[in-house]
């Protein structure tokens, strides 16, 4: 049997316990570390002893770091998540691949495309694996779909919707301006929820020939909603992504002999349904498995680096450098 993964932890925000969670669900990892900002050192703690963060899985104060590249070389961590401010995911992982350290980045893997390279080069340079945690390519509902797709004929069209009323817009509206709705930090629909399209698109189809940036700005600059329009030789895929709005979301491929939607939010993937012209009623399917949205991302991290399968990281990261080309271009539109 395989020993555990040591998997230390950069970050407490947001997203921090539902990964943590997720982590202990996918098994054969041991989270041993911690690393947070020093005003924020007691939330650090509070996680550490919530989900026993230490050696071996058990609590210990000092797996607590309020210097990141201290817990770098002593956790003895074999993996860093990367979970903080979206403008500070470069410069984590890039110190973490300096240190020798494989490297798991919360979405969007960077904000410049040039980042982004340099990071995949380093790590490819290295030996070392790194992997964007985009939810939905790992989910089992993302093999159905893309076998599914094979069956509905030419596909002219693919729309993508993926719009939630933020819960921090309404601050937003009276100028109280949150990291997710600022722009120096790389704040916005499209970084936030689009990305989750984008990869599931140019996972599917590689990158587009061109794309058009449609946004509606805030105040500040920043997209409070966007539509993005991904140009194919023989198709268009149309991703809208909100957070001053809400609505039903999806992503629908229609061909010449049937239509498939994934049903839900593009970063839950809850289910696919598949619908043959002449050929009966739709049908859906779900193959999920586990109850974390991030669990079988951090199931395949950890399948992928046990078995050395070097091969299949390279996939997943030639999909994150599609993404990140899509979001150039469009930061650039």
């Amino acid at each position: 049997m395989n020993a555990p993964l040591r998997i230390a932890i950069a970050g407490n925000g947001m997203i921090i316990p539902t990964a943590l969670q997720c982590i202990r669900e996918a098994g054969g990892y041991d989270i041993v570390a911690i690393a947070v900002r020093p005003h924020s050192f007691e939330q650090g703690l509070s996680l550490a002893k919530e989900w026993n963060i230490g050696p071996e899985g058990t609590f210990s104060p000092d797996s607590v770091y309020t210097d990141y590249n201290k817990m770098l070389k002593e956790s003895g961590c074999d993996f860093v998540y990367i979970g903080i401010v979206n403008t500070m995911h470069y410069a984590y992982a890039k110190e973490a691949l300096l240190e020798g350290k494989n490297v798991i980045i919360e979405k969007p893997f960077c904000l410049e495309e040039t980042e982004a390279r340099e990071l995949a080069h380093l790590a490819k340079e290295k030996g070392l694996y790194i992997f964007e945690a985009i939810s939905s390519l790992h989910n089992p509902n993302f093999a159905f779909l893309a076998d599914a797709l094979k069956k509905i004929g030419d596909i002219s069209l693919v729309q993508c919707n993926f719009s939630q009323y933020s819960s921090r817009y309404d601050a937003y509206l009276q100028g109280k301006v949150s990291p997710s709705f600022d722009p120096a930090f790389g704040g916005g629909s499209f970084t936030d929820l689009g990305i989750y399209s984008i990869d599931v698109v140019t996972a599917l189809f590689g990158a587009p020939s061109s794309v058009d940036f449609h946004p509606r700005r805030g105040f500040n600059g920043v997209d409070t909603s966007s539509v993005a329009v991904l140009h194919y030789p023989s198709m268009s895929a149309v991703v809208c992504s909100a957070k001053d709005s809400g609505s039903p979301s999806g992503i629908t491929f229609q061909g010449t002999k049937g239509w498939v939607k994934v049903e839900g939010t593009p970063n839950e993937m809850a289910a696919v349904t598949l619908a043959l012209r002449g050929e009966g009623d739709p049908v859906t399917t779900d193959l999920r498995t586990h109850s974390g949205r991030l669990t079988d991302e951090f199931v395949d991290f950890r399948g992928i680096f046990l078995r050395k399968d070097y091969p299949a990281m390279l996939k997943f990261l030639s999909h994150t450098l599609d993404g990140m080309a899509v979001l150039q271009l469009c930061k650039k539109g």
